[in-house]
């Protein structure tokens, strides 16, 4: 329990936990709101000039998937023993992957490691001043339309820096209900409209408690512990999703 305050005391201003103790800590929501809103006007304002060089790939859709706390050593495609990808490893999709085989990831929570794969700031050099130089921002400025559509929450301060990246998008929705496979309709709707097009499916994949993250039939791996059975049903799921 020390643990998880620390952790909150990092996203969390001492104002908002002092008010949250207070009789009038309904206020604390409002704080945030604020807060949420500078983050994302913030982002919104430091969009570099691109200048950019433009060539023909003869690709109108790409399709970025973010998945969520899925690590390498649970996929069976980077060889674990349960078959827990099986869509990746079918040879027609095998044979056009790319694995990178020592990718890290740039922090161990969401709201560090998203913004530092998909904007200019660095692990070693922290300036959240850079989020505005995005992928979003890159597309929209070489003349893509721009999707982003997330299972993750909105706001709050887990959330509002993405949030703002995802806002620069021409069209952003958010999917309180359901599982991942909730983003689908929304994909293939983007996907008929003509024109170039950025998609990012921001998905909630195995995030904590991953026992959440798939439907009861999905459930397809047992006999481990019921953590491992959990996270590797997830890891499997997201893997189905992939393949739809």
């Amino acid at each position: 329990a020390y643990l998880h305050q620390i952790r909150k005391s990092n996203v969390e201003s001492l104002t908002q936990r002092f008010v949250q103790a207070t009789p009038v800590s309904t206020a604390k929501v409002f704080m945030q709101a604020v807060d949420d809103m500078s983050v994302v006007a913030n982002i919104g304002a430091n969009i570099p000039d691109y200048k950019l060089t433009l060539s023909e790939t003869g690709i109108d859709n790409y399709v970025l998937i973010i998945g969520e706390s899925e690590r390498t050593a649970n996929m069976s495609i980077y060889g674990y023993k349960r078959d827990t990808t099986p869509e990746l490893i079918e040879q027609q999709q095998k044979k056009q992957l790319l694995l990178f085989n020592n990718a890290v990831s740039p922090a161990p929570v969401t709201i560090m490691a998203v913004p530092l794969a998909i904007t200019a700031d660095t692990v070693n050099a922290r300036d959240p001043r850079k989020y505005g130089d995005n992928i979003i921002n890159i597309a929209n400025k070489a003349g893509y339309e721009t999707y982003w559509f997330s299972r993750q929450g909105k706001g709050g301060a887990h959330n509002n820096v993405i949030t703002g990246i995802a806002m620069n998008a021409h069209k952003s929705e958010w999917v309180d209900e359901g599982y991942d496979e909730a983003l689908l309709p929304l994909l293939n709707d983007a996907l008929k409209k003509p024109g170039k097009k950025v998609i990012v499916l921001h998905l909630y994949g195995s995030h904590e408690p991953a026992c959440r993250r798939f439907p009861e039939n999905k459930a397809l791996l047992s006999g481990g512990s019921v953590a491992d059975d959990c996270y590797d049903n997830s890891v499997r799921y997201t893997d189905t999703l992939m393949g739809n």
